[in-house]
């Protein structure tokens, strides 16, 4: 959100850009939860100023049914059919066994999170995914969770 707040700032600040305008940005924690997304999305379109723009949620699968849904709104668009600027993860793939590959590490293991961002059953499946990984002698640990996560995962791991 920083670097959001800093562009408006920029764009506000100029009077060559967007004159007799002023950008002002709504915004809610989805949660990385579809239904927490949807709702929210539908709460901020029936209220405060009318909005012209939309930026998705980090998560793709509570950026979907939202981007899908907003065209009911006659948003503003430039390129109507784009809905994605975050690469899948498989895009990631040729990266990732490049990297194992330069620094030859070949015991490597995966941990990601499939759970919405407060789910409760991450948090026991942790502790279960990181033995797993311990029992088969994993060196390298290549991780895919939010920053919440992170901090409870390396402790655990550590």
């Amino acid at each position: 959100m920083p670097s959001v707040k800093l562009a408006l700032d920029h764009v506000n600040e100029h009077d060559s850009v967007l004159r007799n305008y002023r950008l002002h940005m709504w915004w809610n924690d989805t949660e990385c939860n579809a239904a927490v997304g949807v709702k929210s999305f539908f709460d901020m379109m029936h209220s405060g100023p009318h909005k012209l723009m939309l930026f998705g949620a980090a998560c793709t699968h509570v950026t979907d049914p939202i981007a899908k849904a907003s065209k009911h709104w006659h948003l503003t668009q430039a390129f109507p059919n784009f809905f994605r600027i975050v690469p899948s993860e498989n895009a990631f793939n040729v990266p990732r066994i490049r990297l194992l590959q330069h620094f030859n590490w070949t015991r490597v293991g995966t941990l990601y999170q499939n759970e919405p961002r407060y789910a409760l059953s991450f948090a026991t499946e942790v502790r279960t995914a990181l033995s797993k990984l311990k029992e088969k002698d994993v060196r390298i640990i290549l991780g895919n969770f939010n920053e919440t996560w992170a901090l409870r995962i390396f402790c655990e791991a550590y």
